[in-house]
Parts: structure tokens; C-alpha cells; sequence
């Protein structure tokens, strides 16, 4: 170790020693360098701010900083000026589930990709034309969005000597498998690609080199924070443990024990570089316990406190005075000129529809807020992998990770109506020129269906996006057809092929409107007596809708609003079948009270006014859906009214018992019929109420619900995504 020559130095420098005394420039005070060196752990590094708490409270100089996977987030955050205090209280806000989870709420994406949310349960990547498996589990973006937002008083500095306390993060290397130090570059990257666990985070690339979790080849960069030049070395190792033969019973425990083989023998030797090594006692929990952190930070100050003997002597001896740290060292208020944008790693996304997305009025001072806000608009578009920023100058350089070329997909689904359904996508992404997606769905059951949809951005540069829609359809469903009474006389099956082109603007991620026109022909399975249907008919039908839609989930959303007006025409002069005019108009909000509880309303009203109808177009009531669809009147039989006119309303309560675990009680009211004093009248319409008890999975929501309707109790229970 150094420390010899450390003292010979000290002898020949004669420095003064005070325990006290706090330094004005400690540098040229004393140039004795104290390094820290920080190991990866996951959860268990948070353990690494308990000591830095200490550290602080009783001076401990701390001059150089190395870190590996949480030791280099903590240790990078703190290298530019924050405080141990300030990083504890922004760590424990933070909702870490959501910070390893990439999915974009649906208030954030545009009204033409909410429908594509919340249906798989499996996504395999398109890859040169075969079908991959993910190289990561999530890419990191929100994970990298919060290291940027705390890197930003040295968004603009390359250099991390240059920092308050130089550092360095250890990443590996995934083509050599060499470990590699950075010291320079994108703090945030350089923070994202020393954390990217493989298997869990996708690896990052960064300047050239395909890099990932240093844990795998130096858990513990004591070495390095040596070659950054510290005289005197103190080492927080909160790495695992190789587990005896009787803990080796999951996989998760085997994994961990392959990746800690090489790791161990590596550690033991970096442990025998420290001065001082210092060892919280995390064994006896989990590193996936992000719910812990207050746990992880105390158990940090604990073996801090027991160190702290040492630390002083081995301080005193070298005469390196003790020195309180400032307050926050970190101006998070600075903003940067930016007079333009520059765009890297597009190949087949437009750099116009890039800067678009941003919506930047450029050239104008920005704060970190207003830079964090451009590049989450730009990754919610959903094209993107990952998208991070770095500021040169007064350029804004928007670094970006295409998705891959497309995508299969499978969801599945199971209710207590005896529906079980299964759906396979597959997805292609960017087949012309401008913003564009390829789908084609195949859902197979009780009844199939088959459709193929393109979507096509035609204004890229332009403040409002158009969007052109085709969509080719096959369906097989079944027809319940009503007598004068609303009472389902006939189930019959019938066929749909349908052609359906919509051109739409949307005004903002939640607004949007959209005209189009649909052709399509039906076929009845039998050639039997029903009113107002033919066995086979054709429809040509005009229509417009106005769309708005700010819920935050598909599933169980806390807060947001849905509005829907739609208005279809059908006309005999146009080669038709049918004439009629459909208007339909619903809402549906969601007020939350608090973090956990919130209000449920709904209201849905429609009129069908016409002498020759579809087999679609009649109105119909009865059975579960999405519980914001009103038309779905919980607790009767599914279709077991309908007509011309429908009215329908409900309120409701939704409270989070446990993460992801609800409770909904509601109440609808609703009614279908004929004329329009049919459904106006409060005591003639159908009634229920009832409880819910819902789950949301992995593979979906899981439901169960029971209703009462003034006549029996019915139950209700699903698995799975609706799609």
C-alpha cells in the first residue's frame, strides 16, 4: 500500500494536524488525497449513504470518489456537490417500482398508441429478421431520466476530475469482459452503464464499447480509486456472500452465486488494499429490497460509527485535517442557453419528428426541468428505447436508441362466460419513410378474429401530428337480436369483413379528431325471420368522432378523464344496406381523494335514428367489460337489453388496499329500448350494485366481482389483458 510513502511524505511536508479545524482550500493546504471506495449491492448500496451521513457529521475529508452499480450512483451524485441528507431525502421519495419499470403512463402517450398499451403478456424483439429474446428487462429510461436530473449542475463538464470530488464508475466490458473505468463522457450514462445488470437492465452503449454492471469483473473499485491517486483509501464493501449449499434452492440464489464466483476472489484482494474497510452488516436481507432504504442507510451509519476510531487515528497520524462539508455544494437552478438541437442514433425516425416531439422554442435559457420534460415527451412517443441528453455548448445533443424493427407478441385471456381467448402480434415499426407501424393481430377463441392495421404520422415537423389509420378486419361474433320488450330473442352467429380508413389530428397526447369511412359486409348464420336484418348486407359508413383521454392507467387508473363523441351515417344512396344515424356520447372520470382513493362517474347516452340496420349498430346491455364502458351494466346477463336508445350511469369508489391490490364498489343504473321516453324514466331502468376484488399482474389483471340487480346475484371472474 502507499501509506508508507504517504508518511515519508508527511515528514518532509510538516504539516499541522487540528481535529477541528475546518479547511478554506484544503488542496493546498494539505495535499494528502483520502479516497472512497464504493461496491455494488443493489438495495444493500444504499448502505453507502449511512456512511457518507457519518462522514459528514464528523468531518471526514472525502477527495476521490470510485463506484460500482449503486456504489457509483451514490458515489457520482455525491461527487458533484449533493449531500448526503439531500440524496437520503430524494431516495426515499422516490417509488423505486416505477423507477425499474420503463412503461410510460397512458396520460403520456398519443391517443393513436393508448391502444396498444397494457395487451401482451410476452414481447419478443424483431432483430435482422428473426425473432429474439430481450437483451434486458427494462433499458433503464426513467432510472437515467433521475440520474440526469441530479447530475444537472455539471451537465456541461466532460471531465469528472473536474467535478467537486473527482470520480470514477467501473463498468465491464461485454465483448472482452475487461473492466473499464470512466472518467470522463455523460455522468448520467456513465452512472446508467455501470448499474446495467444483465438480465435486468439492458446494457448500455457508451462511446464505442457495449458496456454493463461493473459488479461482474470489480465489485469493489478500490484499485481504482488508487489510480485516481488517493493517498489513504477507505472501502465500504456491502457486496453478497457466496451462500452455503442448503441457500443454493431458487434460481435467483444459483445465478447470483455463478456471477459471485470470480467476484469473491477479486474482492479479497481489493479488501487488502483498504486503510480501512468497512463492513455494513447487510447479509441477513435481501438486495432487492428497495422498500428498505431507511433499513440499508442505518445499518451504513452503524459500521460507520464502529470505524470511525480508526479512521481518526489513521487521519491523525497522517495529519489530514477534519473538515465540514457545505450545506449542498449543487446549484440545481442553473440553465443552459441551447440555440439548437442535434439528434444521434436515429437511422429510421426523422430527426424532425424528434425535434417536434421535444417542442423546444429555441434559442431560450432552459432549466433541468424544462430539458428532463422535452426528453420525456420525445421517449413516450413510443419509438424509442431509450432516450438521454447531453448539452455541448449551447447544443442540446438528443441521444437516442431506436426500438427494434418490430415485435411478436402473445396475450391471453380467461372468463367466467367461458371465453378464453388468446392473442398473437406482431408488430413491425418505421416500413415507409415518415412515423409508421405495422400491426397484425390474430385472436383466436370461442369466436376469431383477424385485422391488420397500419398507421402512418404524416406531418412530422408540424405542431399537430396527422395520422392516417387503415385497418383490415375479420371477426366472428355473436348477434343477440331484441323484440319490442328489449328481450333477446335470437343468438345467432354472424360474420364481419370490414375496411375501415380514418384520418386523424391529434391536438395533444390526450385530444384528438378523426373522421373516416368503413365499408363492410355481414353475414347471419341462418336465413331466419328477424326483424330489421337480412341474412347478408352491406354497409358503407361515414363517421366522426372526438376523442379525449387522460387516464393515467388502462387498468385501474387513480386520476383522468375519458370523453368520447362519435357520430356514423349511414346512407342508402351510398350503395347501402343500411340507413341510419348513430350519435353516441360518454364520460367517464376518475377524482382522486388521496394517493390510494379515488371517486368513480360515468355516464354514456346514445340514439340510433334509422329505417334499415346493421347488424352491428343496434344499442345492447349487459355483462363486464372495461369498467369504464358503461355499456357493459354490470350484474345483468351480457346483450340482455337493447334497442335504439341507451342510457346509462354509474358511480363508484376504487381504494389501493396493498401495491397493486383493489377494492371498487359500484353502482349503475342504465337502460336500452325503443323510444326515447324508454330510457328516460329513473324507475323503469335496470339496477345493480356490487363489489370488486382485483389484482394487476404480470399477466393482467386478475378480477373477481359480485353483483346483485334487485332480482339474483351474479359472479364474475377474469385473468388476463382485454384486447
Amino acid at each position: 500500500m502507499k501509506i508508507f510513502y504517504v508518511f515519508l511524505f508527511i515528514s518532509l511536508i510538516q504539516l499541522n494536524y487540528s481535529e477541528n479545524e475546518a479547511s478554506v482550500d484544503y488542496h493546498k493546504v494539505n495535499p494528502i488525497k483520502v479516497g472512497l471506495a464504493l461496491s455494488g449491492g443493489a438495495a444493500k448500496g444504499f448502505a453507502h449513504l449511512g456512511v457518507l451521513k457519518v462522514f459528514e457529521e464528523e468531518g471526514i475529508p472525502v477527495d476521490l470518489i470510485s463506484g460500482t452499480s449503486m456504489g457509483s450512483v451514490i458515489g457520482g451524485l455525491y461527487s458533484v456537490g449533493c449531500t448526503a441528507l439531500e440524496l437520503e431525502e430524494k431516495l426515499l421519495k422516490q417509488n423505486w417500482d416505477y423507477l425499474l419499470d420503463d412503461k410510460p403512463k397512458r396520460n403520456a402517450v398519443s391517443m393513436e398508441q393508448k391502444d396498444q398499451l397494457d395487451r401482451y403478456v410476452v414481447s419478443l424483439p424483431f432483430r435482422d429478421g428473426h425473432i429474439n429474446l430481450p437483451s434486458g428487462l427494462v433499458a433503464g429510461q426513467r432510472m437515467e431520466s433521475v440520474l440526469a436530473t441530479s447530475a444537472w449542475p455539471y451537465h456541461n463538464v466532460r471531465d469528472f476530475s473536474k467535478f467537486k470530488i473527482p470520480f470514477a464508475a467501473i463498468t465491464t466490458d461485454l465483448e472482452s469482459g475487461d473492466a473499464v473505468t470512466i472518467t470522463s463522457g455523460n455522468l448520467p450514462e456513465a452512472m446508467r452503464a455501470s448499474i446495467g445488470l444483465p438480465n435486468a437492465f439492458t446494457p448500455k452503449r457508451y462511446k464505442g464499447k457495449l458496456l454493463a454492471d461493473g459488479m461482474m469483473v470489480r465489485n469493489f473499485p478500490v484499485k481504482d480509486v488508487i489510480e485516481m491517486g488517493a493517498d489513504i483509501v477507505i472501502g465500504v464493501d456491502v457486496g453478497s456472500k457466496l451462500h452455503k449449499a442448503e441457500k443454493l434452492d431458487n434460481l435467483v440464489a444459483i445465478m447470483d452465486q455463478t456471477v459471485s464466483f470470480t467476484n469473491t476472489k477479486n474482492n479479497d484482494k481489493q479488501r487488502a488494499l483498504c486503510d480501512v474497510l468497512i463492513r455494513p452488516n447487510v447479509l441477513e436481507m435481501s438486495a432487492k429490497n428497495f422498500d428498505r432504504i431507511e433499513d440499508w442507510i442505518k445499518m451504513g451509519e452503524d459500521a460507520a460509527r464502529k470505524a470511525l476510531p480508526e479512521i481518526k487515528s489513521l487521519l491523525k497520524a497522517a495529519k489530514v485535517s477534519l473538515r465540514r462539508r457545505p450545506k449542498c455544494l449543487a446549484d440545481h437552478d442553473l440553465k443552459a442557453k441551447i440555440i439548437s438541437i442535434k439528434v444521434e442514433g436515429n437511422a429510421k425516425v426523422p430527426t424532425s419528428f424528434v425535434i417536434r416531439e421535444a417542442g423546444l422554442k429555441l434559442p431560450s435559457e432552459f432549466s433541468e426541468k424544462d430539458i428532463s420534460a422535452a426528453i420525456s415527451k420525445i421517449y413516450r412517443s413510443l419509438f424509442f428505447e431509450l432516450v438521454s441528453y447531453q448539452i455541448d455548448g449551447q447544443t442540446l445533443v438528443v441521444k437516442v436508441k431506436e426500438k427494434d424493427s418490430g415485435s411478436f407478441n402473445f396475450g391471453l385471456r380467461y372468463d367466467r362466460h367461458g371465453r378464453t381467448e388468446a392473442l398473437i402480434n406482431t408488430t413491425v415499426n418505421q416500413f415507409s419513410k415518415n412515423i409508421s407501424q405495422l400491426l397484425f393481430d390474430m385472436k383466436l377463441g370461442n369466436k376469431n378474429s383477424f385485422k391488420a392495421q397500419s398507421i402512418v404520422y404524416l406531418n412530422n415537423h408540424k405542431k399537430h401530428l396527422s395520422a392516417l389509420r387503415i385497418q383490415a378486419l375479420y371477426q366472428e361474433e355473436l348477434y343477440f337480436n331484441f323484440d319490442k320488450l328489449t328481450k333477446p330473442i335470437n343468438e345467432l352467429d354472424y360474420k364481419r369483413l370490414q375496411l375501415d380508413v380514418t384520418l386523424g389530428s391529434i391536438l395533444e397526447n390526450n385530444f384528438s379528431i378523426r373522421s373516416g369511412l368503413k365499408l363492410a359486409n355481414n353475414w347471419l348464420d341462418e336465413n331466419k325471420a328477424i326483424v330489421k336484418l337480412n341474412k347478408k348486407e352491406h354497409e358503407t359508413l361515414l363517421y366522426s368522432a372526438v376523442n379525449y383521454d387522460s387516464l393515467d392507467s388502462t387498468y385501474f387508473p387513480k386520476s383522468g378523464e375519458k370523453y368520447d363523441f362519435e357520430i356514423s351515417w349511414a346512407a342508402s344512396d351510398l350503395n347501402n344496406d343500411s340507413e341510419y344515424v348513430k350519435k353516441i356520447i360518454s364520460l367517464f372520470k376518475v377524482t382522486p381523494l388521496n394517493s390510494r382513493f379515488s371517486l368513480l362517474t360515468a355516464y354514456k347516452r346514445g340514439h340510433l335514428d334509422g329505417k334499415k340496420l346493421s347488424v352491428q349498430s343496434a344499442f345492447a346491455q349487459g355483462g363486464y367489460g372495461n369498467f369504464y364502458d358503461m355499456s357493459t351494466l354490470y350484474g345483468f346477463d351480457r346483450h340482455s337489453n337493447g334497442g335504439n336508445y341507451l342510457q346509462s350511469a354509474m358511480v363508484g369508489a376504487q381504494y389501493e388496499l396493498l401495491a397493486n391490490t383493489y377494492v371498487l364498489l359500484r353502482y349503475n343504473v342504465g337502460s336500452t329500448g325503443y323510444t326515447k321516453a324508454d330510457v328516460d324514466s329513473f324507475s323503469a331502468m335496470n339496477k345493480s350494485g356490487g363489489i370488486t376484488l382485483a389484482k394487476l399482474t404480470k399477466a393482467g389483471p386478475l378480477e373477481f366481482s359480485v353483483f346483485h340487480n334487485g332480482h339474483h346475484m351474479s359472479s364474475f371472474v377474469s385473468i388476463g389483458y382485454s384486447f
